[in-house]
């Protein structure tokens, strides 16, 4: 048996959270370097709205509210999370269904889900070898080819955007290269 000082504190990977209904999330606890609890103990102010396994941390987020999940160690040192649960999505869409870009080229492709819903936004390339996504939508043309990115939320809900990419342009020209305009032109 190897034994560590008491934790003196505890923290959790979020102390502010916006879920769908139906929605799950992970809330991880950590405690401070050299330190040691056996086991976090987690709870919910309100479990109408928040369910959370005792041990282990997972909140399941069940109706429309707000709830407070705290997490304790054997000592007692609490950390807390605010969850706000709101509906589900009912449809999501991307502001953008094909694109033509060129190779090296970055931009962002915006997800909007059912107005007053929450739900955290997942995004993959179907080949990262053509097109590579974040976690926020940024999308970076990495070789020619053709990728189609998905935007999907927690309860099932997808859109997608072909992305087709081709070689960077070689220059650019204008059709005019001055102009002459009167106010209101």
């Amino acid at each position: 048996v190897r034994v560590f000082d008491a934790p003196d504190s505890i923290s959790l990977n979020k102390n502010m959270l916006t879920l769908g209904e139906g929605e799950q999330f992970d809330l991880n606890s950590s405690l401070p370097e050299g330190t040691a609890a056996q086991k976090v103990y987690y709870y919910t102010n309100n479990s109408d709205s928040v369910s959370v396994e005792k041990i282990g941390g997972l909140v399941t987020a069940k109706k429309v509210g707000t709830a407070t999940v705290v997490a304790k160690t054997y000592n007692e040192k609490p950390a807390s999370c605010n969850i706000i649960v709101k509906k589900a999505p009912k449809s999501i869409k991307l502001d953008k269904e094909k694109l033509n870009i060129g190779s090296g080229e970055r931009l962002t492709l915006k997800a909007t889900i059912t107005e007053g819903s929450a739900s955290a936004i997942t995004f993959s390339s179907s080949d990262e070898s053509v097109i590579r996504v974040d976690r926020k939508g940024n999308i970076f043309a990495v070789t020619m080819g053709t990728a189609t990115v998905t935007a999907s939320t927690f309860n099932g809900f997808k859109a997608t955007c072909e992305i087709t990419v081709g070689p960077p342009p070689k220059s650019i020209s204008l059709n005019k290269t001055s102009v002459t305009l009167k106010t209101g032109d």
